[in-house]
């Protein structure tokens, strides 16, 4: 009887106790944050970096950044022609690149040296009217920090991944004419899209009627015939180098003509010695 009694009492006792809470701990996801710019790190020198060949437009951008006293004095950054002209200098591009942007080379290249200067930072969020300068100039930048905390004074000469076009002059007797554009990644030639258009905007590879007749005069797909242009450049590199594709002589002609004149703007940059 007892024994009954004092299992009722400790059910009671259980039943009325007050659920504790749990004080176990849960650690928080750790917030990933920019590193700030350690200033303290930057050694003194003039840090120059640049481009091992000319972009899409002919242009090598070319940056400069000295530093004194462990701060930016200095920033520079313009485009040079191989023949060693700076686009700030070159009233006809000026000229145009106003009526375009309402922007000047000179003037956005010197706003983007100013905010270098004056923010001891190379996190420049905008430049008007030059979207593209200010791409190349953070890819420039970022690599040469590398430099300057390493008191690295060795010209840095990056890879130039651009895109390079060229499109024939005129409408050939059928009505087309050939364009082109060959995108470089890590120095390589990673992407080519060839086509031919007609005046009324329309691409042989999408003119179902032309590639049915193209197929019954020469047995040949001419949108195959293009694929396997494009792959030889990528895995041979040289337009020389390309074989013709059978049927297709025409195209493989100008395909290999378009080539030669788009690379014609990816000039190498002579390194001074």
């Amino acid at each position: 009887m007892l024994s009954i009694f004092l299992l009722v009492v400790l059910l009671l006792f259980t039943a009325c106790t007050t659920p504790q809470p749990d004080t176990t701990t849960v650690d928080e996801p750790a917030v990933e944050t920019e590193e700030p710019m350690d200033e303290s790190l930057w050694k003194d020198g003039v840090y120059t970096a640049t481009f091992d060949h000319t972009d899409g437009h002919g242009w090598r951008p070319k940056l400069e950044i000295t530093v004194e006293g462990s701060k930016i004095t200095g920033a520079w950054m313009d485009y040079v022609k191989p023949d060693g002209s700076l686009k700030s200098e070159d009233s006809g591009y000026a000229e145009k690149m106003k009526a375009k942007s309402g922007t000047a080379p000179s003037e956005a290249y010197e706003s983007l040296n100013k905010q270098v200067v004056e923010g001891q930072t190379i996190e420049i969020d905008a430049l008007t009217g030059a979207t593209h300068s200010l791409d190349w100039f953070h890819t420039m930048s970022k690599a040469l920090m590398i430099q300057i905390e390493a008191g690295n004074a060795t010209e840095l000469v990056l890879p130039m991944n651009d895109v390079y076009k060229a499109s024939n002059d005129a409408f050939d007797s059928h009505g087309w004419k050939g364009t082109i554009a060959i995108t470089y990644v890590d120095g390589l030639i990673a992407i080519v899209e060839y086509n031919e258009v007609n005046e009324e905007g329309v691409l042989k590879t999408e003119d179902t009627e032309y590639q049915e007749n193209f197929m019954d005069k020469k047995g040949v797909d001419i949108v195959e015939a293009y694929n396997t242009l494009q792959e030889q450049l990528v895995g041979k590199q040289n337009p020389k180098n390309i074989d013709i594709v059978s049927g297709a002589t025409h195209a493989t002609e100008n395909f290999i003509k378009l080539v030669e004149d788009a690379l014609a703007n990816r000039v190498p940059y002579e390194i001074e010695n």
